[in-house]
C-alpha cells in the first residue's frame, strides 16, 4: 500500500496538475472531498506562502494526514 498524501483542495484542475507533477511517485492522493465537514481556515497570512503553510498545517491536524496546500491569487500593483 502506498503512503497517502492529502491535497488541501477540492479543485479538480489543481488535483490533476499535482497528479501530473507527482507521476511515478507511489502516493495515494486524497483531497478535502474526503472530509466534507472540515471548515476552511481563515486566511490571515500576508503572503500566498504564509496562507499555504497555515492551510497545510491546519488540514494536517484536522485530517491526521501528511498534507500539502497551495494558495494563489491575483496581485495588482495599484
Amino acid at each position: 500500500m502506498s503512503p497517502t498524501l492529502a491535497v488541501a483542495t477540492t479543485n479538480a484542475d489543481k488535483v490533476r496538475e499535482i497528479r501530473q507533477l507527482l507521476a511515478g511517485i507511489p502516493l495515494e492522493l486524497v483531497t478535502l472531498a474526503n472530509w466534507p465537514d472540515i471548515v476552511a481556515p481563515e486566511e490571515t497570512g500576508s503572503t500566498f506562502e504564509e496562507n499555504a503553510r497555515a492551510k497545510a498545517l491546519y488540514y494536517a491536524a484536522a485530517t491526521r494526514q501528511l498534507t500539502v496546500a497551495e494558495d494563489s491569487g491575483l496581485s495588482i500593483d495599484a
